[in-house]
């Protein structure tokens, strides 16, 4: 009965923390709430055991929390992580292997923000190729293999304002020059924006500028 309780320890199931400051990246942080968790493994007469089902859950909770957070499948870590488990014999071997769960989640975290970085790089540059366009956020992930969720979550991370924003101000910028620097009429215009409109096309303009299409270009002239 006494075993039993001590794997129902909700301690040996509970790693929502753990698994946040791996994804910030606060390694360090990361292991000491990790120790501090597991504390009451130690010295225990099932202490081999209990370290095992702690690194496990702890594992596998890592993984299900970068799935959900990243749309990425860590399945292979996992299952290397998994493997070590079966060496794990007392607290020594459960400190050892329990860093290095964490550190190897948070390298996974870096190369996947370092990765993603150029792709909403990729992701800008198909936007500026394409504002005469309707552009839907599907069109954009699947360009960079993305979840719709994941990119809009990225996007807003790396450039610090969502894509609907980002997509307006670079429309309205693009209107501007060509007012300034053609001679296009602002229905032409208003297409190589990407509006079917006109007249949302110049409420658009007005909203963005405090001034009208024409008085812009009546402005510089």
């Amino acid at each position: 009965m006494e075993n039993q309780g001590f794997v129902a320890d909700e301690r040996l199931y509970r790693f929502q923390e753990i698994c946040e400051l791996s994804i910030l990246g606060k390694v360090d942080i990361a292991y000491k709430k990790m120790l501090q968790q597991a504390l009451f493994i130690k010295d225990h007469p099932n202490e081999g055991r209990l370290c095992r089902v702690f690194l496990n859950a702890m594992n596998q909770a890592h993984y299900h929390r970068f799935l959900n957070a990243f749309d990425v499948s860590f399945h292979q870590l996992c299952y290397q992580h998994g493997i070590l488990f079966h060496e794990i014999k007392n607290w020594d071997d459960f400190v050892r292997t329990g860093q290095q769960i964490i550190y190897d989640y948070a390298l996974a975290v870096h190369s996947i923000h370092a990765k993603h970085h150029g792709a909403i790089y990729k992701v800008i540059r198909y936007i500026r190729d394409n504002l005469d366009t309707a552009l839907s956020l599907e069109q954009m992930a699947n360009e960079v293999f993305m979840s719709r969720s994941y990119l809009s979550h990225s996007f807003k991370e790396t450039m610090g304002e969502n894509i609907k924003d980002f997509i307006y101000r670079e429309r309205m910028r693009l209107a501007e020059n060509l007012l300034i620097s053609s001679n296009l009429g602002i229905e032409e215009i208003s297409l190589r924006c990407g509006y079917q409109s006109l007249a949302y096309f110049s409420a658009s303009f007005r909203r963005f500028f405090h001034m009208s299409s024409t008085e812009c270009r009546d402005y510089v002239e």
